[in-house]
């Protein structure tokens, strides 16, 4: 099952949690995208996103995080690549 069917299962389940759609710990600080922001009125965003996610409702957070992990993951992909090429 897909991440995104895993998620929408979730949220059947009960549909009154809200998550965390980006998380980082970094040197001891922890910084998040949640309901905060991705349910905020405002236009004003100082979180993980950046306002990538910001007022656009959670589904709409989900993809855009989901795909934005996607795209660092095939960009450190590519970095090693070109890393192990380069050691050979």
């Amino acid at each position: 099952m897909g991440l995104m069917k895993k998620l929408a299962a979730k949220r059947l389940r009960n549909p009154d949690e809200h998550m965390t759609v980006l998380k980082l710990k970094h040197m001891g600080r922890t910084m998040t995208c949640d309901k905060r922001c991705y349910c905020a009125e405002g236009d004003k965003c100082q979180c993980l996103c950046g306002g990538a996610n910001h007022g656009k409702g959670e589904d709409a957070a989900v993809e855009n995080s989901v795909k934005r992990g996607n795209e660092i993951l095939d960009a450190v992909r590519s970095e090693l690549n070109r890393q192990t090429e380069l050691e050979l």
